[in-house]
Protein backbone atom coordinates (compact mmCIF):
# COMPACT_ATOMS: atom_id res chain seq x y z
CA UNK A 1 0.00 0.00 0.00
CA UNK A 2 2.99 2.50 0.55
CA UNK A 3 5.39 0.78 -1.60
CA UNK A 4 7.04 3.17 -4.72
CA UNK A 5 5.85 3.08 -7.93
CA UNK A 6 8.15 3.62 -10.92
CA UNK A 7 6.67 3.97 -13.76
CA UNK A 8 9.13 3.80 -16.11
CA UNK A 9 8.82 7.40 -17.32
CA UNK A 10 11.99 9.41 -16.16
CA UNK A 11 10.85 8.20 -12.16
CA UNK A 12 14.09 6.81 -10.07
CA UNK A 13 15.20 6.50 -6.90
CA UNK A 14 19.34 8.24 -6.95
CA UNK A 15 21.50 9.03 -4.56
CA UNK A 16 25.73 9.21 -4.08
CA UNK A 17 27.73 6.77 -3.74
CA UNK A 18 29.49 7.70 -0.46
CA UNK A 19 26.25 8.18 1.74
CA UNK A 20 24.87 4.55 0.72
CA UNK A 21 24.70 0.95 1.41
CA UNK A 22 26.80 0.38 -1.50
CA UNK A 23 29.79 2.04 1.08
CA UNK A 24 29.90 -1.11 2.50
CA UNK A 25 30.72 -3.36 -0.99
CA UNK A 26 34.58 -3.02 -1.20
CA UNK A 27 37.08 -4.81 -0.62
CA UNK A 28 37.00 -7.77 1.89
CA UNK A 29 34.23 -6.13 3.12
CA UNK A 30 30.42 -8.61 3.85
CA UNK A 31 27.36 -7.29 3.54
CA UNK A 32 23.39 -8.19 3.09
CA UNK A 33 20.81 -6.25 0.70
CA UNK A 34 16.87 -6.28 0.91
CA UNK A 35 14.10 -5.04 -0.70
CA UNK A 36 10.80 -5.93 -2.03
CA UNK A 37 9.54 -5.19 -5.71
CA UNK A 38 6.75 -5.71 -8.01
CA UNK A 39 7.45 -5.69 -11.93
CA UNK A 40 4.35 -4.66 -13.65
CA UNK A 41 5.49 -6.41 -17.34
CA UNK A 42 8.57 -8.74 -18.36
CA UNK A 43 9.20 -7.76 -21.62
CA UNK A 44 12.99 -7.34 -21.68
CA UNK A 45 15.69 -7.45 -19.06
CA UNK A 46 15.00 -4.68 -16.36
CA UNK A 47 17.56 -3.29 -14.02
CA UNK A 48 16.53 -2.41 -10.44
CA UNK A 49 19.54 -1.25 -9.04
CA UNK A 50 22.93 0.62 -10.81
CA UNK A 51 25.63 1.68 -8.52
CA UNK A 52 28.47 3.68 -10.41
CA UNK A 53 29.64 5.30 -13.73
CA UNK A 54 29.19 3.87 -16.80
CA UNK A 55 32.43 2.40 -17.20
CA UNK A 56 32.81 1.13 -13.51
CA UNK A 57 29.61 -0.10 -12.22
CA UNK A 58 27.63 -2.85 -10.26
CA UNK A 59 23.74 -3.79 -11.40
CA UNK A 60 20.69 -5.82 -10.00
CA UNK A 61 18.42 -7.13 -13.07
CA UNK A 62 15.70 -9.24 -13.60
CA UNK A 63 15.97 -11.10 -16.92
CA UNK A 64 13.05 -12.22 -19.16
CA UNK A 65 12.98 -15.82 -18.03
CA UNK A 66 12.96 -14.50 -14.15
CA UNK A 67 16.35 -15.03 -13.57
CA UNK A 68 18.14 -12.62 -10.63
CA UNK A 69 21.36 -11.34 -11.64
CA UNK A 70 24.22 -9.35 -9.36
CA UNK A 71 26.85 -8.74 -11.82
CA UNK A 72 29.81 -6.19 -11.79
CA UNK A 73 31.39 -4.31 -14.74
CA UNK A 74 34.91 -2.80 -14.64
CA UNK A 75 36.92 -0.94 -17.97
CA UNK A 76 34.24 -2.57 -20.93
CA UNK A 77 34.54 -6.36 -18.78
CA UNK A 78 32.31 -8.12 -16.52
CA UNK A 79 34.40 -8.52 -12.95
CA UNK A 80 31.86 -10.58 -11.29
CA UNK A 81 28.46 -12.55 -13.05
CA UNK A 82 25.85 -13.94 -10.60
CA UNK A 83 22.83 -15.35 -11.28
CA UNK A 84 19.79 -17.32 -9.43
CA UNK A 85 17.08 -19.35 -11.30
CA UNK A 86 14.55 -17.20 -9.30
CA UNK A 87 11.12 -17.51 -11.03
CA UNK A 88 10.67 -13.75 -11.18
CA UNK A 89 7.31 -13.21 -13.03
CA UNK A 90 5.46 -10.02 -13.27
CA UNK A 91 2.50 -8.76 -11.29
CA UNK A 92 3.70 -10.49 -8.18
CA UNK A 93 5.86 -8.99 -5.51
CA UNK A 94 8.92 -10.39 -4.29
CA UNK A 95 10.79 -10.05 -1.40
CA UNK A 96 14.63 -10.58 -2.71
CA UNK A 97 17.46 -10.85 0.19
CA UNK A 98 21.16 -10.88 -1.31
CA UNK A 99 24.24 -11.67 0.87
CA UNK A 100 27.84 -11.35 0.18
CA UNK A 101 30.47 -13.62 2.67
CA UNK A 102 33.44 -11.67 1.87
CA UNK A 103 35.10 -13.67 5.25
CA UNK A 104 37.34 -16.31 2.49
CA UNK A 105 39.35 -15.47 -0.25
CA UNK A 106 36.66 -15.62 -2.57
CA UNK A 107 33.19 -14.03 -2.41
CA UNK A 108 29.64 -16.30 -1.46
CA UNK A 109 26.75 -14.66 -2.25
CA UNK A 110 23.55 -16.05 -1.47
CA UNK A 111 20.01 -15.17 -3.17
CA UNK A 112 17.02 -15.75 -0.99
CA UNK A 113 13.73 -15.06 -2.93
CA UNK A 114 10.29 -15.29 -0.15
CA UNK A 115 13.26 -16.28 2.37
CA UNK A 116 14.01 -19.35 0.49
CA UNK A 117 17.58 -20.06 -0.72
CA UNK A 118 17.63 -19.84 -4.79
CA UNK A 119 20.31 -21.87 -7.21
CA UNK A 120 23.53 -20.01 -8.52
CA UNK A 121 22.97 -20.92 -11.86
CA UNK A 122 25.84 -18.48 -13.15
CA UNK A 123 28.80 -17.91 -11.66
CA UNK A 124 32.44 -16.39 -12.08
CA UNK A 125 35.07 -16.60 -9.11
CA UNK A 126 35.11 -13.16 -7.78
CA UNK A 127 38.03 -12.68 -5.03
CA UNK A 128 37.02 -11.03 -1.52
CA UNK A 129 40.15 -8.49 -1.60
CA UNK A 130 38.51 -7.05 -5.05
CA UNK A 131 36.24 -4.40 -3.96
CA UNK A 132 32.60 -4.18 -5.74
CA UNK A 133 32.50 -0.53 -4.94
CA UNK A 134 32.40 1.78 -8.30
CA UNK A 135 34.99 4.71 -8.00
CA UNK A 136 32.33 7.60 -8.99
CA UNK A 137 29.38 7.99 -10.05
CA UNK A 138 25.77 7.51 -8.56
CA UNK A 139 23.14 4.71 -7.03
CA UNK A 140 19.85 4.10 -8.95
CA UNK A 141 17.09 2.14 -8.40
CA UNK A 142 15.06 1.83 -11.58
CA UNK A 143 17.04 3.15 -14.32
CA UNK A 144 20.39 2.20 -16.08
CA UNK A 145 22.39 5.68 -16.33
CA UNK A 146 19.29 7.43 -17.09
CA UNK A 147 19.41 5.85 -20.17
CA UNK A 148 16.28 3.45 -20.05
CA UNK A 149 14.14 3.68 -17.28
CA UNK A 150 11.67 0.60 -15.76
CA UNK A 151 8.46 -0.19 -14.34
CA UNK A 152 8.37 -1.63 -11.37
CA UNK A 153 7.09 -1.32 -7.32
CA UNK A 154 9.75 -1.39 -4.82
CA UNK A 155 9.33 -1.25 -1.08
CA UNK A 156 11.25 -1.95 2.27
CA UNK A 157 15.02 -1.51 1.18
CA UNK A 158 17.68 -1.82 4.10
CA UNK A 159 21.33 -2.99 4.34
CA UNK A 160 23.35 -4.22 6.62
CA UNK A 161 27.19 -4.69 6.76
CA UNK A 162 27.13 -8.38 8.01
CA UNK A 163 25.76 -11.36 6.18
CA UNK A 164 22.76 -12.45 7.66
CA UNK A 165 22.09 -16.33 7.86
CA UNK A 166 18.89 -17.79 6.81
CA UNK A 167 17.37 -17.73 10.06
CA UNK A 168 17.46 -14.00 10.07
CA UNK A 169 16.49 -14.20 6.43
CA UNK A 170 13.05 -16.48 7.80
CA UNK A 171 12.41 -13.82 10.49
CA UNK A 172 12.29 -11.03 8.22
CA UNK A 173 10.27 -12.22 6.28
CA UNK A 174 7.86 -14.30 8.37
CA UNK A 175 7.66 -11.48 11.12
CA UNK A 176 7.99 -8.41 8.78
CA UNK A 177 9.66 -6.08 11.28
CA UNK A 178 9.50 -2.11 11.01
CA UNK A 179 12.99 -1.75 9.85
CA UNK A 180 12.97 1.92 11.29
CA UNK A 181 13.49 0.65 14.95
CA UNK A 182 15.45 -1.90 16.41
CA UNK A 183 12.76 -5.24 16.54
CA UNK A 184 14.12 -8.49 16.93
CA UNK A 185 17.60 -8.13 16.90
CA UNK A 186 17.65 -6.24 13.96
Amino acid sequence: EYSLHLDGTNDRIQGGLGNSFVQDWGSNSSWTLKFSFKLDTIGSAQTLLTAGSPSNYIFISVQTDGKLFVQTLASGAFTMNRGWTAGIDADTWYEVVITCDSSGTQRALVCYVNKVAKTLHTTNVSTSSASLLPASGKVTWGTFFNIVDFDFRIDSIASWSSVLTSDEVTVLFDAGPDLTADQHGY
